[in-house]
């Protein structure tokens, strides 16, 4: 049975969690390029990754958002260069979003600051602590 503690628990523990990446992003190298980015920014650069191009409700989705959501976020992000907006060649009523070489270059560079900040915060669990707490992120990722 889940417990006000446990509740109290889990949302301090998310918030401490992403007060600390914000904290450690802000005295990395990346801070010049970062800090011209809006949090919406960062993580629609996240939603749309390095994987190729993706659809306006794929990005929504990603976001937990609505399809309308991200249109004020990709515009910014085309206009500082980091994104492109193109038609679909099959189906030309799809608006298909991906970064740009430069997009991609900062992509890489956060996702491995990223890792490198998780590393800090985790570094207290042992290997057979953390592969149960991935477990258990994704079992929990399954069901909501």
């Amino acid at each position: 049975m889940i417990t006000e503690d446990d509740i109290r628990l889990i949302e301090g523990v998310a918030i401490k969690i992403r007060r600390k990446l914000d904290g450690l992003e802000k005295d990395k190298e990346l801070c010049e390029e970062l800090c011209n980015l809006t949090k919406k920014e960062k993580h629609t650069i996240f939603a749309i990754s390095d994987k190729g191009n993706k659809t306006m409700g794929e990005i929504a989705e990603n976001l937990g958002v609505t399809v309308s959501t991200p249109t004020t976020t990709i515009n910014r992000l085309i206009e500082k260069g980091y994104v492109c907006r193109d038609i679909g060649k099959e189906d030309r009523r799809k608006v298909l979003v991906s970064l740009t070489d430069e997009g991609k270059k900062l992509y890489k560079q956060m996702l491995n600051m990223r890792i490198k900040n998780l590393e800090i915060i985790f570094e207290t669990l042992s290997d057979i602590e953390l592969d149960m707490f991935r477990k258990l992120m994704k079992k929990l990722n399954s069901t909501l």
